[in-house]
């Protein structure tokens, strides 16, 4: 006994070994925890904006995917992209919301291993569908407006061809974590569960470096690519009369084109407010101190990421007015009806929509 315990009172290091408390499930081998409290009135706010999120969320997805149901007129490549982003969404709207909200009511994980495998897999499934369907979108727009002939541009079998790619990646990317290669833990706040940021086995941040890469780093690279060429094709159009901009058609052809930019330029910003925030804390969590990064970053930047999935309808039937009026048409009452624009106001004769050239030649082919 007198082997366990220094002349001053204090237990030694054998001792400490002997009594140490086994780790839980959700604990790194090796690495550490933020070890900071949770104040409850963040729990509460956290609650909070997942139960918004879950209403306004599930309302306007539904409707955006109702609204593709009924209008067969809106059927188009592109907008069958937008149906497999809005079904994603509201998966993790739906779905995916409840666990996390539950367990910000018990202010602690309380669905145990298979619950955060499950919560983990699907918020990793909708994010990542998410950010590839962005590329998409980037690669559709750089397609059709700087290589408006070019044979691979989408028809509707390409589109659902591409649809299903990125699912599967998005579902390979989720699953692996299931298969060993990292694995799902409660972040944090013990509320919301994701990859294993804190662990510094060399296999989990190989994974993190991975998806690192994959899922942001090279989307965002291909991205503005894309878009840098789209906009300086647009300004090459506008400048040098390019589509006969003279016209009425050519000027249709110009504005559609801004439009639908306007749109994929407004996801991609806001998918960048709301996940940039998410991986710089995540990947101070796995390179750097987690308990140098302040609780209420570790608590909110899970949950503000998860608002992409509610803006995305909203900034879709938003930018798009033939989207929006439609949408507005649906609801049951009236009084949101949107006010002649400026054109009827004035007297003028608004042309009825129609596709443009450039559309025309992106929707051609089934």
């Amino acid at each position: 006994m007198n082997s366990l315990i220094e002349t001053n009172g204090h237990f030694n290091g054998s001792f400490d070994l002997a009594t140490a408390k086994p780790k839980e499930w959700w604990e790194p081998a090796i690495g550490e925890r933020p070890t900071a409290d949770v104040p409850q009135w963040a729990h509460g706010m956290v609650m909070m904006m997942l139960f918004v999120q879950a209403s306004c969320g599930t309302f306007f997805n539904l409707g955006v995917l109702l609204l593709f149901g009924k209008r067969k007129d809106f059927a188009s490549p592109t907008n069958t992209i937008v149906q497999s982003l809005a079904v994603s969404d509201l998966f993790m709207c739906s779905v995916g919301v409840a666990t996390p909200m539950m367990a910000s009511y018990h202010q602690t994980w309380p669905f145990g291993e298979l619950g955060c495998a499950y919560d983990g897999f699907v918020h990793y499934l909708g994010g990542n569908v998410q950010i590839f369907t962005l590329v998409l979108v980037a690669v559709d727009r750089y397609i059709c407006i700087t290589r408006p002939m070019s044979p691979i541009k989408l028809n509707q079998a390409k589109a659902k061809m591409c649809v299903g790619g990125v699912w599967a990646m998005a579902f390979v990317v989720a699953f692996l974590p299931l298969l060993g290669w990292s694995k799902y833990v409660p972040e944090g706040p013990m509320t919301t569960c994701s990859v294993d940021w804190f662990s510094r086995d060399p296999g989990d941040q190989s994974y993190i470096i991975m998806i690192f890469i994959v899922c942001f780093v090279a989307p965002m690279g291909i991205i503005m690519f894309c878009y840098y060429f789209v906009y300086a094709t647009i300004r090459n159009v506008a400048r040098n009369g390019v589509w006969d901009v003279n016209s009425e058609k050519g000027k249709k052809n110009l504005a559609a084109e801004k439009k639908m930019l306007k749109t994929s330029v407004a996801l991609l910003v806001s998918f960048n407010v709301c996940w940039v925030p998410y991986v710089l804390v995540a990947f101070g969590n796995a390179f750097g101190d987690p308990n140098s990064i302040p609780m209420f970053l570790q608590c909110f930047t899970p949950i503000f990421a998860k608002t992409q999935a509610t803006l995305d309808p909203i900034l879709y039937v938003g930018t798009n007015k033939r989207f929006r009026e439609a949408f507005l048409e649906m609801l049951p009452c009236k009084c949101m009806a949107e006010d002649d624009d400026d054109d009827d106001k004035k007297g003028n004769k608004v042309a009825p929509a129609e596709q443009t050239q450039v559309t025309e030649q992106t929707e051609g082919g089934n």
